[in-house]
């Protein structure tokens, strides 16, 4: 059952992770960059936002029960424990707002060469909840896990509000610049055990830099085809997300345009305290 505690403790916890990613911001900020600030920023934050999620999902399959149960408690004491349910989701998203409202500031510092991709990613529709199951777990382990793929950044969109195309950006350091876009799809194998496939594609991404890493990778690779295994709506949806990415990669090749602003209404105030734009 979820209680008032529990949202509280949670909201709580989540909190004191805002405040120490807040403070790899800041730091970033004033130039003081360093590994711990970079590394330890997106796995603090994917791991509150997944909590939360998660949270707000058990609420609205309480939710759920209870409107299959209407006719067995009074009107009055249904009508308010609907209410408070829905006080705590209203929460638990204000919550969110503030994390992924972190996560914008984060993802501007490596997407500032291409700031008019931002208008690209922001065309898509937002996905403000963590996926969940398999999926929403595949890509916390994938966040938690993985800093540097290949020679490239791993910058995950599932911690800001902007990003929405794809699930990571590749950012090539040399030329801080964002190289191409990875989808992350999720199976499961076996009772506790997950297969993580990616698919990368980019105008940026340097072919032999992959061909290294692979070849110096350990990990045996699977032989099977990506989408082996998928549904045929899951096939078509992630052919129709593909072609959405690849379609923008021309947009990469343009001049930035410096008047361009995002605003979101659970990043714009924080980050204007962040960020002097």
């Amino acid at each position: 059952m979820v209680t008032k505690r529990k949202i509280t403790q949670e909201i709580n916890r989540s909190g004191a992770s805002f405040e120490k990613c807040w403070s790899y911001l800041s730091a970033i900020k004033s130039r003081k960059i360093n590994t711990d600030n970079i590394v330890n920023f997106q796995p603090t934050l994917a791991s509150a936002l997944f909590d939360l999620s998660a949270l707000y999902r058990d609420i609205a399959q309480e939710k759920k029960k209870l409107i299959n149960r209407k006719h067995s408690y009074t009107p009055s004491w249904f009508s308010t424990k609907m209410a408070s349910l829905s006080s705590y989701q209203e929460a638990i998203n204000q919550a969110i707002g503030i994390g992924k409202g972190i996560g914008d500031g984060f993802a501007w510092f490596f997407y500032q060469k291409n700031r008019n991709y931002l208008r690209e990613h922001l065309s898509q529709e937002e996905i403000f909840h963590g996926p969940p199951g398999v999926g929403g777990i595949g890509e916390l382990e994938f966040a938690k896990n993985v800093r540097m793929l290949y020679g490239y950044f791993v910058l995950h969109h599932g911690t800001t509000n902007i990003l929405r195309l794809g699930d990571i950006s590749l950012i090539d350091l040399s030329s801080f610049s964002v190289a191409g876009i990875g989808e992350i799809k999720t199976s499961p194998v076996m009772p506790g055990k997950i297969e993580i496939s990616l698919l990368l594609s980019g105008p940026g991404i340097k072919k032999e830099k992959i061909e290294e890493g692979i070849a110096k990778e350990e990990a045996p690779r699977t032989k099977k085809p990506f989408m082996h295994g998928f549904p045929e709506n899951a096939k078509s949806r992630l052919k129709r997300q593909v072609k959405r990415i690849t379609d923008s990669y021309n947009i990469l090749e343009s001049t930035p345009e410096r008047n361009l602003r995002f605003e979101s209404d659970s990043s714009l105030e924080i980050l204007k305290r962040a960020w002097r734009w």
